[in-house]
């Protein structure tokens, strides 16, 4: 549920549940309000606990990933067009973007025991990124890869080592743009040869360079109907992250390290990075995981079904209305309420002891401290981004929306320029004749 609990917390839950269950407790339990270093020691050795370093995740994917309000919507769309257009295997794509560097990740090496600083040698201390565009079907086949340079004037040379069919645009930041992404729409186009008899249906990310009037014009001329996935939930939806990039950045940084050992004194530089995606590519886009990756997110074979109640606990907290018992205890859960609540023990069990736990109903630690409900997207604080979800891109509805969208904008810019347009400046022969300057 990303709600851990430090030693120190844990210690204090320990004593608060001694206490509601009416246990004997030491002394020093007593005067500090948390269970002893000793015994928290011996719990969790003996029940096979330890201290874990935790990985930070962030409010928007730990609540994104939601089964009633954002997964559920997706299998929803996804339903809706597998039935109406029968989509085979080899006629769904899932498409994303990933970012490779001129400076690799360093490997394990073998050092002497107890070394504290153990260096390897790497291209330089920052390195410049370079977006690799990939594309998969639920069949296990894939398409040649797409490049984007931080350039600003494109080189075949940039090709040079990639896989055979690959293309590429230049852009100063080296990041996908709304400008470049329908020219690897078009590379799909005719790797594909979709059309409007031969159909295609291709999954990806809300990002807003996907999402932009010219690829939806262009995918509906060329019959790809395009379902972008929930915002925040690309681990676990997303066959290219689920099974494929993982391995692909392994294998991108060993190539990167073996090019290192063999050219010494050399830095890599973007030159370079089509080799070291060449020799990955191959080795990652395999069928065997490309299918691991489309059966492991449900899209295919279809399966709602897919993820189990422990996968959805991290939005537990905010997913309402709460339900009837807790997925962790079996327990009443508590009911829907706001962060800081001062009644929120009191909703929770009606009738309590002096310890504040209810007489008549059995104690858990769940009981003693409970989870404190919010509202979906209860976040502190604003943002400029919109709130999205899955959606049917090249539907009429949503291709009018984007229409309006791209007016409203227009007109804005056009306000802004007319704005900042410098005033003319005023001559004499402007003036009227009967005027004289002094």
């Amino acid at each position: 549920m990303h709600h851990g609990l430090t030693k120190k917390v844990a210690g204090q839950l320990a004593y608060e549940y001694a206490q509601a269950k009416g246990k004997n407790m030491p002394k020093n339990w007593t005067e500090n309000k948390c269970a002893g270093k000793n015994w928290m020691n011996s719990f969790m050795s003996r029940v096979g606990l330890s201290l874990r370093s935790s990985e930070a995740t962030s409010l928007a994917r730990a609540t994104s990933f939601n089964r009633r309000i954002l997964v559920s919507e997706f299998f929803n769309n996804l339903e809706e067009l597998l039935i109406k257009h029968k989509y085979p295997p080899n006629r769904i794509y899932n498409l994303d973007e990933t970012g490779v560097a001129t400076v690799q990740k360093t490997p394990k090496v073998v050092a002497e025991k107890g070394s504290k600083q153990v260096g390897r040698i790497t291209s330089a201390e920052r390195g410049t990124l370079v977006t690799v565009v990939g594309c998969i079907n639920a069949a296990g086949q894939s398409i040649a890869p797409f490049f984007v340079f931080p350039r600003v004037n494109w080189l075949q040379s940039f090709l040079n080592g990639t896989p055979p069919g690959s293309k590429g645009k230049c852009q100063p930041s080296g990041w996908m743009t709304a400008e470049i992404f329908p020219d690897m729409i078009r590379q799909l186009i005719s790797q594909t040869s979709c059309s409007p008899k031969n159909r295609l249906l291709l999954i990806m990310d809300n990002h807003d360079s996907h999402v932009s009037l010219s690829v939806v014009n262009l995918c509906r001329e060329n019959g790809i109907e395009v379902l972008t996935l929930p915002p925040h939930c690309s681990h676990k939806l997303q066959p290219l992250d689920v099974a494929v990039y993982g391995p692909f950045k392994r294998y991108y940084n060993e190539a990167a390290n073996s090019w290192m050992i063999s050219n010494p004194n050399r830095r890599i530089t973007i030159y370079e990075i089509g080799i070291f995606v060449g020799i990955a590519f191959p080795r990652v886009f395999v069928m065997e995981n490309v299918l691991s990756g489309f059966q492991k997110t449900g899209i295919y074979p279809f399966n709602r079904n897919v993820f189990q109640d422990h996968d959805f606990l991290s939005a537990f907290v905010t997913d309402q209305p709460a339900p009837e018992t807790s997925p962790m205890t079996g327990q009443s859960a508590v009911p829907s309420t706001s962060p800081g609540d001062e009644s929120l023990n009191k909703d929770v069990l009606p009738t309590t002891s002096s310890s504040g736990i209810s007489a008549t109903m059995p104690v858990t630690p769940e009981s003693v401290r409970p989870h404190t409900m919010a509202s979906f997207y209860a976040r502190d604080g604003k943002t400029s981004r919109k709130r999205t979800k899955s959606k049917i891109l090249t539907n009429t509805p949503e291709k009018n929306r984007l229409e309006e969208e791209f007016e409203l904008k227009r007109k804005k810019s056009e306000k802004k320029a007319q704005r900042k347009r410098p005033k003319r400046e005023t001559s004499p022969n402007s003036l009227g004749t009967g005027r004289q300057l002094r």
